[in-house]
């Protein structure tokens, strides 16, 4: 695990996830998995279903 400063990239990501729910933390998780490029592990559901609809995260679902 490595912990990833905010960046300006990931700041501006975070604000133009189409359809995606309003929880500023959950979308700052998601930024940065997009911007980096990584997997994201989670059981979240609600980011579970958004990535149904656009399938931008690689996604493992625990």
């Amino acid at each position: 695990m490595k912990i990833e400063p905010l960046t300006p990239d990931i700041a501006v990501e975070s604000c133009c996830l189409e359809g995606f729910h309003g929880d500023p933390a959950d979308r700052i998780i998601v930024a940065t998995a997009l911007v980096l490029a990584l997997p994201l592990v989670t059981s979240d559901r609600k980011i579970m279903l958004w990535n149904r609809d656009c399938h931008r995260l690689k996604l493992i679902e625990v």
